[in-house]
């Protein structure tokens, strides 16, 4: 690829927070080190091995601004709403929830005994002209999301559209998502262009390698969140000894950004008022 290539501008192994019913998450963006990376406002990966009895998920409770984005690794994750969808997403599983003007919902692991759960959440925002939008919500069986093949690495293409032309999801969003769950074989490669994006990489499985800002190539492995660089306009990832990883870009929203707990906004004051809506009951009927 003759492209110039983004390289990796900053990597991070996250902090553990506590969330929902007492459910420890590795929050990669979000944190004092990494706030946004543009349009992306958070990423949790949630992971429970070898369980011993029931495993604590996220009860009921609002969102409004922003899209909520899970991708199941392992495990079931059971969602409601109060828009009236019920659903289970499974290994490999997207579930995509357009909070926008205000939703209730809840996300409760399905797992048989000491089954391991592990999935990632993304929110990725909305401009201001479309946070006061109708929520929704959709939910993809691993089988709807269409497979890439290239040699020695195969991709699931979530949202946007390949170099090759395999669509996934979701190519109406402004922001553009571009997001890809890529597996490497031994000696597999993806070199691939992503049209003024910016956004990261998250190495779920294995080791995987690409450039660094000195032009080196750095090694990274499970766990590693990589920052690409917001110059360059293709990425070109190796992998020696095989790994999978996440792919997730987008394009910036020139826009201010008022994080409010489960509302992200414009302005503190917007924040203020979705919290007084949520209150009042403006969210819609409560979700039990």
């Amino acid at each position: 690829m003759t492209s110039n290539l983004k390289y990796a501008a900053q990597t991070s192994r996250g902090h553990y927070v506590q969330e929902g019913e007492g459910i420890m998450v590795h929050r990669y963006i979000g944190t004092p080190d990494i706030d946004v990376i543009n349009p992306f406002l958070m990423l949790d990966w949630f992971k429970v091995e070898s369980p011993k009895g029931p495993i604590p998920g996220f009860p009921p409770h609002p969102h409004r601004g922003f899209e909520t984005i899970t991708l199941m690794l392992s495990g079931n994750m059971g969602h409601r709403d109060n828009i009236g969808n019920v659903a289970e997403v499974g290994p490999g599983g997207v579930q995509w929830m357009k909070a926008a003007g205000g939703i209730i919902h809840s996300e409760m692991p399905r797992v048989d005994g000491d089954e391991d759960l592990s999935g990632l959440q993304f929110w990725l925002n909305l401009p201001a002209a479309q946070k006061g939008d109708t929520p929704e919500y959709t939910n993809l069986d691993v089988s709807k999301l269409e497979v890439e093949k290239r040699d020695k690495a195969s991709m699931r293409v979530i949202a946007g559209e390949t170099s090759q032309g395999t669509k996934g999801h979701f190519l109406d969003r402004a922001t553009r998502p571009f997001i890809l769950d890529v597996s490497l074989q031994a000696g597999g490669q993806l070199a691939e262009p992503l049209d003024g994006r910016q956004g990261f990489l998250l190495v779920v499985e294995g080791t995987i390698s690409m450039k660094d800002s000195s032009g080196d190539n750095a090694l990274f492995g499970e766990g590693s969140l990589i920052e690409l660089s917001t110059s360059g306009d293709a990425i070109d990832v190796v992998s020696d000894s095989g790994g999978r990883f996440v792919l997730a870009t987008g394009e910036a929203l020139n826009e201010p950004i008022a994080k409010g707990g489960p509302f992200v906004m414009n302005t503190k004051s917007e924040i203020y008022h979705a919290f007084q809506d949520f209150s009042a009951g403006k969210f819609g009927p409560a979700l039990e």
